[in-house]
């Protein structure tokens, strides 16, 4: 579906679209291998920031880092299977790039999941529990930024020090989250029963 709908944005381009594509595309490249978005990152991050100083405590921040990693990997994979096809076929090229294509789908669902939980946060009214649901939608960033540093620090979206900050961001959630752990569980409906189950201990 990502695809299909990529496909279609890129067939109703005219000449002046087609032109900010590549334009687009190209500076893409650009800052991929000059590192600009991570020397302003370096800029901005301080590496005694806590997870609620840091700029990445932002909703707006955490939405453009998923989104960025959603769009230039549904972008790229089409990419991919156009390159491909040409030489193989679609079906072989289909073939050939499913790692990606899943991965995007993959980015795809993080985002998704990220406006829901924002959406849902917002649709709290007790300040407690709202406060607590902020911290579990930081975890779930955070976590899921770390899952994947490689990719962010490989592509040029993440610089080191704020590769770091982002472990110790996770590290510092869990010891936030950790008095409130039964609460959590008791939330998720966990079965008594199942607290006791061996694979837990």
């Amino acid at each position: 579906d990502l695809l299909t709908a990529y496909a279609d944005e890129v067939r109703d381009l005219d000449a002046l679209g087609w032109v900010r594509f590549a334009a687009t595309m190209a500076r893409d490249v650009v800052r991929e291998r000059s590192g600009v978005r991570q020397m302003i990152q370096r800029l901005r991050d301080r590496g005694d920031e806590s997870v609620d100083e840091a700029d990445l405590s932002r909703r707006s921040v955490q939405l453009q880092l998923f989104a960025d990693r959603e769009d230039y990997m549904v972008r790229t994979a089409a990419h991919r299977l156009q390159a491909r096809a040409k030489e193989t076929g679609p079906f072989e090229a289909f073939n050939n790039a499913q790692d990606h294509i899943l991965a995007a789908g993959t980015a795809h669902i993080e985002r998704l999941v990220l406006e829901a939980f924002i959406d849902g946060i917002a649709e709290i009214e007790d300040p407690d529990a709202r406060a607590l649901a902020d911290s579990v939608c930081d975890l779930y960033v955070y976590w899921t930024i770390e899952q994947n540093q490689a990719w962010y620090i490989m592509h040029r979206f993440m610089s080191v020090e704020r590769a770091k900050a982002v472990r110790r961001g996770v590290n510092e959630l869990v010891d936030r989250l950790r008095p409130q752990a039964l609460t959590l569980i008791e939330g998720l409906g966990v079965p008594e029963g199942m607290l006791r189950a061996a694979m837990l201990g």
